[in-house]
């Protein structure tokens, strides 16, 4: 009877693979540890050397942001009761392609917004620096702009995606190039 009790039974039981040994199982995990060890250790290392490295540019990166937020701010707020103000404070800070691209399309916009009484506040609600390097910094910024004007009762929301180009001259960052994305 004996035989019995060690010898497998036959059948669908017979396939299924044999329990693996308490030592066995033991042995399988050393690895995981080791694993999860050198994954933090590779972390760490990885954090040390961005924090390193961004040291000498964290205030550089910090004004970026917030002057590309400003402007964005500028870009997507206007009032048509003030919008030569409104233009004027955009065009204060636009250099290169951008100025060319804003005084082409000022004209339009201005008829528009006169004739529809058309009022407009953005809001940034991400920013991130892209690249900053010798002067130059691009940011991405997320933004939405409510608007308002005669042609609906209700006021809209636009959710615009920047991609902002600066410069610096002459200590002060510059748009030089606008995308929406």
């Amino acid at each position: 009877m004996t035989d019995d009790i060690t010898t497998p039974p036959a059948g669908p039981a017979a396939e299924a693979a044999p329990a693996p040994s308490p030592g066995r199982l033991a042995r399988a995990a050393r690895p995981v540890p080791l694993l999860s060890l050198a994954l933090v250790a590779s972390l760490l290392f990885s954090a040390f050397l961005l924090l390193r490295g961004s040291g000498d540019d964290d205030g550089e990166r910090s004004e970026l942001l917030a002057v590309a937020e400003t402007y964005a701010v500028n870009l997507t707020t206007y009032d048509s009761a003030r919008l030569d103000a409104d233009f004027a404070r955009v065009m204060d800070v636009a250099t290169g392609q951008f100025r060319g691209e804003y005084e082409v399309a000022q004209d339009s916009l201005r008829e528009l917004i006169v004739k529809y009484q058309g009022k407009a506040t953005g809001k940034v609600l991400a920013r991130a620096v892209l690249s900053l390097d010798d002067g130059r910094g691009e940011v991405v910024l997320f933004v939405d702009q409510t608007v308002t004007n005669t042609n609906s009762d209700q006021p809209k929301i636009d959710r615009l995606r920047m991609r902002m180009g600066l410069e610096k001259q002459s200590g002060r960052w510059l748009i030089n190039q606008l995308d929406l994305v």
